[in-house]
């Protein structure tokens, strides 16, 4: 009896019984929050339905499926009291180990199947014993299916809903109908397990017992070679010759060759190696008798026949870069040293990153380099890298690995021309990009005041960008311009850069020169008007809050008179550091750069003119007023200023 034909039948008797699967409806009503919804456990009749397409895949004999489906159902998420929670576990449980004990069962089926056809009865009957005693606890298993199907249809029954008490009867007697069909699961087993005894019985009480030999031309041939087999099959008991009977030659239960006995009971075939590339492999010759030689004669097998096995073991080396990039190709060279020149089609070379191959090529030289391009999303850190040369006839595999790090480039961005057009209020910016990694292009990103352009870079890594300011942007004085670079290429990290402009739009250029031709206007007064006489003042300022520690804001006189004094000050004290330094203030530098070139050659008066030159520019700049003591302050530093540099008196 065929192992096969058992389990078809027990397919088609459990399959009978079976349902087809439904999926169960929603727990609550539609449109309801599940959160504030009361659960109604309306599941019993899809669960019923569930195990019995779990007992349909079962019976089909696929185990792994059976399995699967299971864990489609589950349990500890499903919307049902914990009781039921409880019996669905070991209801699933029980089912797991029944199909791994029918598993086991057919395996050793097969096993004694392929054991009588070799005609050793004695392990058949060992085995025969193994399937008794799987089969008895596949009884024991069937009798826990049963009262766990009985608690679980005495629970599920009642979580059906009340438009589907119909349906959940029925499905409820199709679970027990199936029930009982498996129950007879026991008998059937139990009457193959008295067939294939009797099977082993008949077989030993057959009149003649058979011998064979085997022997081999070579003990020792290279893989793909053919080498003779030869041997006699006869009768034991009378050691008479058996002609015309078909013989095998197998290397561990697959068969090489087929040979038909001559009339001496002699045989005589080729056999080619097979490519196992080990150390030495074992053939036997095999009688399986047919038609009704089984009815004659036993099966025979022949003692083992050892044959060494000569093949070529090629040594793999590889060279790796030490790091990669995502995305960015590399090349990975391979050297091959055999002792067999290599097949005319090539070798076969595959290359694996994390397991998964991403090159192959065929190649028939000792040395190649096999390109590798490495995802674009490949991870940042290490990776492995393994290289398999594949076996081809008489040349075996070989593997040799590495570990590769994965780091992305920086890309440098260079300023080339930076300016600012006061007129236009446009930033110009030109620039370029540079690595020594292949590049195609980047957006780059320019941005000033809170404004900003992007524009893109050519393949060269050049780049020009023009930023207009807004109307409601107003700057003055050194700027910071900020540069950001996204390439397009996945092996680049961002780039960016910064770089400073001197920048005034045209408001603030306006109040400059208007401070500027002041104190121009001062100081031609100072040195052409007659002594005591000082040159017409400054506009007033705009007033705004004062000083803190001022008692109050100036009145309108004296707003109008502070500034003039303030620079009147400034003026004095600037002809006697132009005197005593021979640099003049002219009217194309600011009061700053004069003070950086006069600085250093004013000794213990370069203090009160630095903080004499940042109070006018506080007066020139601020929109804020100064006060009265501001001037008093400003008429001290000069007189300080005079006699540091022996200019005589403010």
């Amino acid at each position: 009896m065929k192992a096969a034909a058992l389990v078809l039948g027990l397919a088609l008797l459990v399959a009978s019984t079976c349902l087809a699967p439904v999926l169960a409806g929603p727990l609550y009503s539609p449109h309801e929050n599940p959160d504030e919804a009361e659960p109604t456990y309306h599941v019993g009749l899809p669960v019923l339905l569930h195990y019995a397409e779990v007992l349909s895949v079962l019976a089909e004999g696929k185990y792994s499926d059976t399995l699967s489906l299971m864990s489609q159902l589950d349990v500890d998420r499903s919307a049902v009291p914990d009781d039921v929670k409880i019996v669905m576990e070991t209801y699933n449980g029980l089912l797991a180990d029944f199909a791994a004990k029918l598993d086991s069962l057919d395996a050793a089926l097969a096993e004694i199947e392929q054991l009588l056809e070799a005609g050793d009865l004695e392990e058949v009957r060992g085995k025969l014993t193994v399937v008794a005693g799987i089969l008895d606890k596949v009884g024991t298993r069937l009798v826990d299916v049963e009262e766990a199907t009985d608690q679980l249809v005495t629970l599920l029954g009642p979580l059906g809903a009340p438009t589907e008490l119909e349906s959940v009867k029925q499905a409820k007697w199709r679970l027990r109908e199936a029930e009982r069909k498996l129950a007879e699961l026991e008998d059937i087993y139990q009457t193959a397990l008295e067939q294939l005894e009797a099977e082993v019985e008949q077989v030993a009480e057959a009149q003649y017992q058979t011998g064979i030999t085997l022997h081999l031309d070579k003990s020792e041939a290279w893989i793909g070679e053919s080498i003779i087999a030869s041997g006699v099959l006869r009768r034991v008991d009378n050691d008479g010759l058996l002609a015309d009977r078909e013989v095998g030659v197998l290397c561990e239960g697959k068969v090489l060759a087929v040979a038909t006995t001559d009339a001496d009971g002699s045989y005589q075939v080729a056999v080619t190696v097979p490519c196992r590339y080990v150390e030495s492999i074992s053939l036997r010759a095999r009688y399986s008798p047919q038609g009704q030689d089984r009815e004659l004669y036993l099966p025979c097998v022949s003692p083992e026949a050892r044959l060494k096995v000569d093949f070529d073991q090629p040594r793999l080396e590889i060279d790796v870069p030490d790091r990669v990039y995502p995305g960015l190709p590399f090349n990975v060279t391979c050297w091959i040293t055999s002792g067999i020149s290599a097949p005319p089609d090539g070798r076969q070379i595959e290359v694996l990153w994390d397991n998964q191959v991403v090159a192959a090529c065929t190649s028939s030289e000792d040395e190649l380099e096999v390109k590798v391009r490495p995802s674009a999303g490949a991870a940042v850190g290490e990776h492995e890298l393994e290289v398999r040369l594949k076996a081809h006839e008489r040349s075996a595999g070989a593997v040799a690995q590495s570990t590769v790090t994965v780091i992305k480039a920086p890309i440098e961005v260079v300023v080339d021309r930076l300016e600012f057009d006061t007129l236009s209020r446009k930033l110009r910016l030109a620039g370029h990009l540079g690595s020594d990694l292949p590049f195609s292009s980047a957006d780059v990103r320019v941005c000033l005041a809170g404004a900003s352009t992007t524009v893109q870079a050519s393949t060269e890594g050049t780049f020009e960008a023009t930023l207009g300011l807004p109307l409601g942007v107003t700057i003055m004085g050194t700027q910071e311009v900020e540069i950001t670079v996204e390439p397009l290429e996945s092996w680049y990290l961002p780039g960016r850069a910064e770089a400073s402009v001197f920048a005034m739009d045209i408001v603030n250029l306006a109040l400059v020169s208007v401070a500027a031709l002041s104190v121009g206007v001062v100081l031609y007064a100072r040195r052409r008007g007659k002594p005591g006489e000082t040159g017409p003042l400054p506009e007033k300022m705009s007033s705004l809050t004062p000083y803190p520690g001022e008692p109050s804001p100036p009145t309108s006189r004296e707003a109008e008179s502070t500034p003039a004094r303030i620079l009147a000050c400034y003026a004095d004290a600037a002809e006697a550091v132009g005197r005593a330094t021979g640099i003049s203030l002219r009217p194309n530098i600011t009061l700053r750069e004069f003070l950086k070139r006069t600085a250093p050659e004013l000794r213990e008066a370069a203090e009160a003119f630095t903080e004499l030159t940042y109070l006018s520019e506080e007066c020139l700049y601020s929109p804020r007023v100064p006060g009265e003591a501001s001037a008093s302050r400003a008429k001290g530093l000069a007189l300080a200023v005079k006699k540091g540099v022996g200019g005589g008196h403010a």
